[in-house]
């Protein structure tokens, strides 16, 4: 078992992880924005542009997702502290196994976190379809491929849950 003082210590470093990843996330350009399109939809004649509104109402969607996920970490984060903190008063030693269990939720979702924020390009939450095909005739040479494959989970309902996957191909030709 870890030292209360020494998670204590660990948890309170991810304060600069979280406020990177809020830099990153550009949360606070996200609320602006979020609160400038709640305005939008508020208006009585939001609906009569159906095209526009469903474009709208996706963009208020994604940014209301990704400020929840923040202030979801940030609130776990300090939940993680504070009860740190009171069980340091009760006089424990070692931390609980449901502490260290809360602890170590965290930093895989932060990690992941992490990750979803590098995929956060323009065409990124665009779907695609990839086949790759041999050229007719090509002549097959062993080039040194390398790859790397991950996925991250996109979102969840009550029936299905979907992941953004990624594939990245490294080869080299040889002489």
């Amino acid at each position: 078992m870890v030292l209360l003082d020494e998670l204590r210590v660990t948890m309170s470093d991810y304060r600069k992880d979280l406020k990177e990843l809020y830099e990153v996330l550009g949360i606070e350009k996200a609320q602006a924005r979020y609160d400038e399109l709640q305005k939008q939809v508020a208006d009585p004649d939001f609906y009569s542009d159906l095209e526009n509104s469903q474009k709208v109402l996706q963009e208020v969607k994604s940014l209301e997702n990704r400020i929840n996920k923040y202030k979801k970490m940030e609130e776990t984060l300090d939940d993680i502290l504070t009860l740190i903190e009171l069980t340091m008063e009760e006089g424990e030693e070692e931390s609980n196994a449901e502490l260290n269990e809360e602890a170590d939720s965290f930093v895989k979702e932060l990690e992941s976190l992490k990750l979803a924020s590098l995929l956060t390009g323009e065409y990124d939450s665009s779907n695609a379809i990839l086949t790759f095909h041999a050229g007719a005739g090509a002549q097959r040479r062993r080039t040194g491929q390398k790859c790397s494959t991950g996925c991250t989970t996109a979102g969840q309902s009550a029936t299905t849950s979907r992941q953004n996957c990624w594939t990245i191909w490294t080869a080299t030709r040889l002489a």
